[in-house]
């Protein structure tokens, strides 16, 4: 079957670019994929490392990947397929893994994988396709569904770093189908949209069933709102010790104007 062809050259966008006059952008927008591995789906994101773009998603999305495996991608209203090679991550309890696709993927504006620049309480933004909901905008994403995009804060930051990793939490109401997407901030300084995390779950809580006022010694979990998120470090180091993936090429908006540095 063949691969899936895909355009990373951008007409007509409608979404914002200037990221002084708009929280989430068209470089995070067409970044985001809805993917599928066997009976799984989940999101997953390109990120640019030393001029090559990798795809990158959360570990249990793509459960036992082979190191020449094949994953779907949703591109105008259907699965494709698509051959890729999967990069570990370690240490193995940080739930990222990084995809080597075949070819460029998505247009190469502006979004550093990296936490720096984030600080607490700040305000963050998660995409994916929740419950495999997307949005059909047709041209504007040249074919791929519109990521949902939600909100919160930056509530606390595990910095592991004897353990060479941190774990964001991000008050946030996640829902099943984000696993793998990015979580994203504007930097302050720079106003520049950057990718801190890699979504991974949500804290469960453990609610007590009652039935007419009276407790049924049962429990069920529920959603606390809070989001757990992987430091795409790991991510970027795993990249650099194997730099593989395809070189990316400068988007152009059409005119040929180079839009690879547009804020």
């Amino acid at each position: 079957m063949k691969l899936l062809k895909l355009v990373v050259i951008l007409t007509g966008v409608v979404f914002a670019r200037d990221t002084a006059s708009a929280q989430v952008t068209s470089n995070v927008l067409y970044r985001v994929f809805l993917i599928k591995y066997k009976s799984t789906t989940g999101t997953a994101f390109t990120i640019d490392v030393d001029g090559r773009q990798y795809l990158v998603t959360a570990r249990h999305v793509v459960p036992g990947i082979g190191d020449q495996d094949k994953i779907s991608i949703f591109h105008e209203n259907k699965w494709k397929p698509m051959m890729v090679k999967p990069i570990r991550v370690t240490p193995k309890e940080v739930d990222i893994i990084v995809l080597i696709p075949p070819q460029q993927l998505s247009p190469t504006l502006q979004m550093e994988p990296t936490m720096g620049g984030l600080v607490i309480a700040q305000p963050v933004y998660f995409l994916g396709f929740p419950y495999k909901m997307y949005t059909d905008v047709g041209d504007l994403m040249h074919g791929f569904p519109l990521p949902f995009v939600k909100g919160g804060i930056l509530s606390a930051l595990d910095a592991r770093k004897d353990k060479g990793y941190s774990i964001l939490y991000v008050d946030g109401l996640n829902n099943p189908g984000f696993s793998g997407g990015p979580v994203v901030f504007k930097d302050l300084k720079s106003k520049e949209m950057r990718v801190a995390g890699v979504i991974s779950s949500y804290k469960n809580h453990p609610d007590i069933v009652v039935n007419r006022n009276l407790k049924t010694g049962l429990t069920a979990l529920s959603n606390s709102g809070i989001l757990i998120a992987y430091g795409i470090a790991p991510a970027v180091e795993a990249i650099k010790a194997r730099p593989e993936g395809p070189v990316v090429k400068p988007a152009t908006d059409g005119s040929g104007k180079n839009t690879a540095d547009q804020k």
